[in-house]
């Protein structure tokens, strides 16, 4: 989710001024960022075990 409308796209707090040049923020700090790469990287696991587990039921034939 691309979020530049100047919340902070993990707790919603105004997000800090900009300081010059480069790629807009998404994140008030280094907190929310880590909190957005944990739940992205927990969402993948999920996801990877989901589809496993479907691999594993269609080739036993219960799928």
């Amino acid at each position: 989710m691309m979020n530049y409308s100047g919340a902070c796209a993990q707790c919603g707090r105004s997000l800090p001024a900009r300081s010059g040049p480069g790629r807009p923020r998404r994140y008030c700090g280094r907190r929310c960022s880590s909190a957005a790469e944990r739940e992205r990287m927990a969402r993948r696991l999920l996801l990877g075990a989901l589809v496993e587990q479907r691999t594993l039921n269609e080739e036993d034939g219960n799928g």
